[in-house]
């Protein structure tokens, strides 16, 4: 991860992200590991938000 890289994550599901967070940030259900954006579709608690946005 680069130092210019941006992550955020609320407990709500909503979560901002510039650049490449480098392995560091996934969601897990179960057992099982989902790459970021993965679940967007199918969880609508899971939201990417711009990173321009009011969080």
């Amino acid at each position: 991860m680069e130092d210019e890289d941006l992550w955020q994550v609320s407990p709500d599901g909503r979560y901002k992200l510039d650049g490449d967070p480098g392995g560091q940030f996934w969601h897990v259900v179960g057992t099982c590991r989902f790459e970021v954006g993965e679940l967007d579709p199918y969880l609508t608690q899971v939201r990417r938000l711009p990173v321009d946005a009011p969080f």
